[in-house]
């Protein structure tokens, strides 16, 4: 089994990777070679802290991502939001990896939206409007610039 800590996996994804990686898994799932299913919202006792259960499949992984929002952690020195992803070999269901992945789930996130982008927003467009200025924001931007020679960002 393999464990990558916060620290590892964020040092080892970069917007390049994670661009190509959701281009692949969005492809894998349009086309049938990939399966994702309903996510699971919950609340704790604390109903600011929130968490999601995303699940999907492929012909190699099953794979579960934990997104945790704990509204508290700042006051302890930790992000607000983090995720974790398990994955099981598809032919055992054993564990083959347990990932800790908050920033990683970011830089996917920012992927995603500009492998969107990329397909459907106007090759010359330079103005781009992110609605909230969180942690997700920087990512976004610079996920976007990549595929847009951004001029303006609207806030």
């Amino acid at each position: 089994m393999i464990y990558i800590s916060e620290d590892e996996s964020a040092a080892l994804v970069t917007h390049e990777l994670a661009f190509e990686a959701a281009r692949e898994a969005l492809v894998a799932a349009a086309s049938g070679q990939s399966w994702v299913f309903p996510a699971v919202i919950g609340r704790t006792q604390e109903a600011s802290n929130t968490f999601s259960i995303k699940s999907g499949s492929s012909d190699d992984l099953t794979g579960v991502k934990i997104g945790s929002f704990w509204s508290g952690n700042p006051a302890r020195g930790l992000p607000r939001h983090n995720s974790t992803i398990v994955l099981l070999d598809q032919n055992t269901g054993r564990l083959r990896a347990v990932i800790e992945a908050g920033k990683v789930n970011a830089y996917r996130t920012a992927a995603a939206d500009a492998v969107a982008a990329d397909l459907l927003a106007r090759k010359q467009a330079k103005v781009l409007a992110i609605f909230g200025a969180g942690n997700q924001a920087g990512f976004e931007v610079r996920a976007l610039a990549r595929i847009r020679a951004i001029e303006s960002v609207l806030v």
